[in-house]
């Protein structure tokens, strides 16, 4: 059996949401990849989902860190400063390092945060067209 091409994803749409449709197509590549048996009507198994929920959740923080990094020291700090004097003074103290410093911690929230909001989208999604 000749396998199934691999789904090309559409454009984001106006809010930067994939259709649902473009999971659609990717549900079938894993399930036939030994992920696991989708769900009704070709739905991605919880596993998939779990794992998608994971990848998103750590990439979001990583990507998100700095700015929040940030954030943080501009709240906390005790004189009117700028977003350039803040990250200026980060990069001087210690690089890159200093840009993800508390990255662990977040990611310990972020990621089981995100695998229950997919895992509670998803199964809601089902359960409607139903």
């Amino acid at each position: 059996k000749a396998p199934k091409p691999v789904p090309v994803l559409p454009a984001p749409g106006p809010a930067g949401q994939l259709p649902r449709t473009s999971l659609g197509g990717l549900s079938d590549v894993w399930a036939e990849g030994g992920c696991a048996e989708g769900g009704a009507e070709g739905e991605p198994s919880s596993a998939v989902l779990a794992m998608s929920g994971a990848l998103a959740g750590a990439t979001s923080t990583v990507a998100t860190n700095p700015l929040d990094l940030i954030k943080t020291r501009l709240q906390t700090s005790t004189r009117p400063t700028s977003v350039g004097s803040v990250l200026a003074a980060v990069w001087k103290e210690a690089r890159w390092r200093g840009l993800y410093a508390g990255l662990v911690p977040r990611l310990f929230s972020a990621i089981p945060r995100s695998i229950c909001t997919v895992l509670a989208y998803e199964r809601a999604v089902e359960f409607c067209r139903k």
